[in-house]
């Protein structure tokens, strides 16, 4: 087996190198894990910085995944008993966030100063929101921090694996789009109005499709600044109407009620509600409180007004199901796993797993709707190139007086 150097975390917070035999890395960080251990680096053992690799829970960019650096460190620190000033020192070591670092410096200067974690995290909503803010409250409350940061941990960690799946699903889509459109452009602005300025020397009757060619062609070199003024208009005037109540409620029904994309957004909207208040449930955060904050994590208005109606249901004891079925935004699924999570009195684990079961549904739509997507927008640029080309060439044709 290969030999792999590594640097880790122990138990008291120091420092540890070395190397050990696995099948692969993976097994290499599962095996300091074991150990007791907070697998920091994991390379190859000849030490080529060209090889080194590090844990998912590393490698992802952006502030969500240096939260989930910062709670799954935590998690294993406070697990394994180091104390919280120590704790919170090596997690300011380890992040790669320069923001995160100095914020967890001065946190630890509030701790010292006898704040408590959740009062001092409170201080950065931007780095640390509500919802981490209530969960460690309500862990410091019953003593369990440790489970806590490693509940965070979880949930932070689905929810970038969820977010890394779509982004990764719209990437090709996207290319193709910006591609196709490229292409587009340059025939109309630089190869089209060759052909017009040799047809036009002929001085023969041109085709209609070519006579609506040519005229597509001559405007867009024509209005082409206008266009560049015009789409950040539009964009920008969209971006207002939407900042605003109704507009932003009439989209948010209609992008619902789009075949094959609308149920993909309910799937993802109803995942991460469902997960985030699982998580605060289970956390400890009482549920009218879990309910304020799970609120914030739903994108959609109209199901985010479903889970005002909640709330308000709850706070008349009425339970989570009743205003649920009552509001008829959720899907019958979620509705019913929920009824049963409450009526068994396991709401929180019930909730993770409607989560579960709509991330996967999620995976599965998305897949299927990029499917549909990639063949379906080939077959329009090839036919926006191909009813370019015959539009050229059907005056070719003409010009030469070719039968066809």
């Amino acid at each position: 087996m290969p030999t792999f150097a590594y640097q880790a975390i122990s138990g008291d917070g120091a420092s540890v190198n070395g190397s050990l035999e696995a099948v692969d890395r993976l097994a290499a960080a599962t095996e300091l894990q074991q150990r007791g251990l907070v697998p920091v680096k994991v390379g190859a053992a000849d030490g080529l910085a060209a090889r080194r690799w590090r844990l998912d829970f590393r490698g992802r960019q952006g502030m969500a995944g240096h939260r989930l650096v910062f709670a799954r460190t935590l998690s294993f620190l406070l697990t394994a008993g180091v104390p919280l000033d120590r704790s919170l020192t090596v997690s300011a070591q380890l992040t790669e966030s320069v923001t995160i670092r100095k914020a967890l410096e001065e946190v630890l200067q509030g701790i010292k100063g006898g704040k408590s974690l959740s009062a001092a995290l409170e201080a950065y909503p931007k780095l640390f929101p509500s919802f981490y803010v209530s969960l460690i409250r309500a862990g410091e409350a019953s003593g369990n921090l440790g489970g806590v940061f490693t509940q965070l941990a979880d949930y932070q960690e689905s929810v970038n694996e969820l977010r890394s799946h779509l982004v990764s699903a719209m990437i090709y889509p996207s290319l193709l789009f910006v591609v196709g459109g490229a292409s587009v452009f340059f025939l109309l602005e630089l190869v089209v109005p060759k052909f017009a300025a040799v047809f036009e020397q002929a001085g023969a009757a041109l085709p209609l499709p070519t006579q609506i060619l040519l005229f597509i062609s001559e405007g867009l070199q024509k209005t082409w600044w206008l266009w560049l003024l015009a789409i950040p208009a539009i964009i920008l005037g969209a971006q207002r109407y939407l900042a605003t109540g109704p507009g932003r409620r009439r989209f948010d029904h209609f992008i619902l009620a789009v075949p094959q994309l609308g149920p993909v957004i309910e799937r993802v909207q109803v995942s991460r509600f469902t997960r985030s208040l699982g998580t605060l449930l289970q956390g400890g955060v009482p549920m009218v409180r879990a309910l304020e904050i799970a609120r914030q994590v739903v994108g959609n208005l109209k199901l985010g007004e479903a889970v005002d109606h909640v709330q308000r249901g709850v706070k008349q004891g009425m339970g989570v199901v009743r205003p649920l079925e009552e509001t008829g935004a959720f899907p019958p699924l979620s509705i019913h796993l929920i009824g049963v999570g409450e009526e068994t009195g396991r709401l929180d684990a019930m909730l993770l797993q409607v989560a579960n079961v709509y991330e996967r549904e999620t995976r599965t739509a998305i897949k299927n709707l990029v499917a549909l997507f990639e063949p379906l927008m080939i077959l329009a640029m090839g036919l926006i190139v191909g009813a370019i080309v015959i539009s050229i060439l059907l005056a070719i044709y003409s010009i030469n007086e070719l039968p066809l």
